[in-house]
């Protein structure tokens, strides 16, 4: 594994055409942008058991919560509200 330091608005180019740029630091978080063609396929590291199905092994997906029970992390439902008629 390389480990490199970068400051916000600094870059790191991996191959051709990748670029991985800092573009804020906040405490322990840090944001990042991804510049890359459209054929490289994106994916944050706890979503790739989802990413590629197998035969063998069923694609799981998270159900969405219900927002009024949400802390504000996770999936947002995307189900119409209840709205009186």
């Amino acid at each position: 594994m390389l480990i490199l330091r970068r400051k916000v608005g600094e870059k790191i180019v991996i191959g051709d055409g990748i670029v991985v740029v800092v573009t804020r630091v906040s405490g322990a978080r840090v944001t990042l942008g991804i510049e890359a063609p459209s054929a490289v396929h994106i994916v944050r590291g706890e979503l790739r058991p989802f990413d590629e199905p197998t035969a063998d092994k069923p694609v799981s997906v998270p159900a969405p919560i219900d927002m009024d029970s949400a802390t504000g992390h996770g999936m947002v439902s995307t189900a119409a509200p209840n709205l009186p008629r």
